[in-house]
């Protein structure tokens, strides 16, 4: 959740003023640069973590102060948690496996 810190930091040190689009894209492709980095992280957290560096960054640009400091992030942070938990849950539902097992009799 570096990206998290990073956005919320730039938001601190430099205001919402400073935030202009290619400002935003730069700090995207650093962003980018810092996630990809790592060899050890699996591909689907690196997956995750570009779409809200983007989403973060596009949030503020377009929604700029209204959005807040703190709440942005917090934002993206819960609707992730939010789909993880939906993932989590639809993975322990057996009826995935009942549909599998239907096909699988038809052949």
């Amino acid at each position: 959740m570096i990206y998290v810190v990073s956005i919320t930091i730039h938001i601190v040190v430099v205001g919402f003023e400073g935030f202009a689009p290619a400002s935003a894209a730069m700090a995207v492709m650093v962003m980018a640069f810092l996630i990809a980095l790592p060899e050890s992280t699996y591909i689907l957290s690196k997956r995750i973590a570009f779409g809200q560096v983007v989403i973060l960054y596009v949030g503020v640009v377009v929604y700029g102060d209204a959005a807040g400091a703190a709440i942005h992030p917090l934002h993206v942070a819960s609707s992730t948690a939010l789909g993880a938990l939906a993932s989590i849950i639809v993975a322990l539902l057996p009826f995935p496996r009942l549909a599998s097992s239907g096909v699988m009799s038809l052949f």
